[in-house]
């Protein structure tokens, strides 16, 4: 991350080694300097590491990334090292704040406006897979379904799927949220239901799509 004449590198890398836990392949966030950007990824909600080591990338799988900033003002994420991702693995940046979504290996840079009042729990990175042999207009699903803490995310990979309802249902088919998508790549959603799975269920004007889902709080 670079702004107001600073730069700040985080790292997320894989090895089969590591675990998802904190361990001898991650490194601790240090602050710097109160002018610098600050940028880290956060191990289950409250360690926070300059390195994060993932044993492997599985699909959907979602890495929170925080940022903050002692000066207001315009500041740029630049992704690099990309070239040592396989072909079928697509790296999504997701702006909490905007609900703006970066695929990193199309455009590896976002730039955008930070204050010192802003949520430090800003971005995810998000993490894709395609099955081998496929070409990337069609690598993944249309309509992907996941959650990741107490949200749930509709990922669309075709612009006829950005528009449509989304319904939350409990396991014994009780409806517990309805909502449109936002008409993006990816829509968020925050239904504010209690830990538990349900059965999301996405109406386009396409199709349906549905998956059993599991909600935190």
């Amino acid at each position: 991350a670079s702004g107001n004449g600073y730069k700040q590198e985080t790292v997320i890398m894989f090895n089969p080694d590591a675990s998802s836990s904190y361990d001898d392949y991650d490194a601790w966030f240090r602050s710097g300097s109160i002018g610098c950007p600050q940028i880290y990824s956060i191990i289950h909600n409250d360690t926070t590491v300059c390195i994060n080591a993932l044993p492997q990338i599985s699909n959907n799988l979602t890495v929170p990334v925080g940022f903050t900033v002692g000066v207001p003002g315009t500041y740029t994420i630049s992704a690099s090292e990309l070239n040592t991702f396989g072909g079928n693995v697509f790296i999504t940046l997701y702006d909490l704040k905007t609900s703006i979504s970066r695929n990193l290996k199309v455009n590896p840079e976002y730039t955008f406006t930070a204050d010192t009042l802003d949520n430090a729990n800003r971005f995810l990175v998000i993490f894709g897979l395609a099955p081998y042999g496929i070409s990337d207009n069609h690598a993944s699903e249309t309509v992907q379904i996941y959650s990741f803490g107490d949200a749930v995310f509709i990922k669309t990979n075709s612009t006829a799927n950005t528009k449509g309802q989304v319904f939350i249902f409990d396991p014994i088919g009780k409806e517990q949220f309805q909502e449109n998508l936002s008409g993006t790549e990816i829509t968020k959603i925050s239904p504010d239901l209690s830990t538990g799975y349900y059965v999301v269920k996405v109406m386009t004007g396409e199709s349906a799509y549905s998956k059993k889902v599991f909600i935190t709080r």
